[in-house]
């Protein structure tokens, strides 16, 4: 065939390349194919884009249009976390909520007798509360009680919870110190908060780290009040 003939060959009777003569092109399939421009939003589906379908690479910016992309359109599937990218503004609703519980007493009358000292570390004991947790729950919402039934005198408790199972370290412990000095016939109270592992032991234990002047007349009482879950 003559030079003339096979470029003839290359295009159809209405002056157009016929496909089959491109076979150095890229398929117009491959999203690779696709290093300039900016594709419109008419190009894009409307529905039934599937999300799942993209598990490598990013597209760039420059690849998408400006606007008229409809997030609509996305229906099935999942987007991989390395295709979102969010700002805290973004999050939104409530992830977290109170559970508020009937207040009960994990330890009651809590008493060391008069000026025993300081008894760093000294473990109390170990109370259950698998009956109030769920498997969402993040952080108990616990209250010491303090009740002075004497004159003129004083009561301090100091220590700290943890689950038991979990490293007796920080954040897994919550630490408290209550004193009351010279104190006369009064109560009072303190509230915080201790990280929990819903998937381990579901027992709180109670370390005592100082105590004075606590009695039968002076005496704290710890207790279990709500629960924070995730929503």
């Amino acid at each position: 065939m003559t030079r003339a003939n096979d470029i003839a060959s290359l295009v159809d009777s209405n002056g157009d390349i016929v496909a089959g003569a491109l076979d150095n092109v890229p398929p117009s399939n491959d999203a690779s194919a696709l290093t300039t421009g900016t594709l419109d939003a008419a190009r894009l589906p409307s529905s039934s884009v599937d999300a799942s379908s993209l598990t490598t690479g990013t597209l760039a910016a420059a690849r998408l249009p400006s606007s008229g992309v409809d997030a609509a359109s996305i229906t099935t599937g999942t987007l991989n976390s390395a295709r979102v990218s969010l700002a805290n503004s973004d999050i939104t609703g409530q992830p977290f909520f109170v559970n508020q519980l009937s207040t009960t007493a994990l330890w009651s009358g809590i008493t060391h007798g008069a000026n025993n000292g300081n008894a760093y570390g000294y473990y109390y004991s170990d109370a259950g509360v698998s009956g109030y947790t769920t498997s969402k729950t993040i952080a108990l919402m616990l209250r010491v009680y303090y009740a002075h039934g004497g004159s003129a005198n004083h009561g301090y408790l100091g220590g700290y919870f943890v689950q038991a199972g979990e490293t007796d370290a920080f954040p897994n412990r919550a630490d408290f110190y209550m004193a009351h000095y010279d104190d006369y016939y009064n109560t009072d109270t303190s509230d915080f908060l201790c990280r929990w592992n819903s998937a381990g032991t579901q027992t709180l234990r109670f370390y005592v780290t100082s105590s004075h002047n606590t009695s039968t007349l002076n005496s704290y009482q710890l207790r279990l009040v709500g629960t924070i879950e995730r929503a």
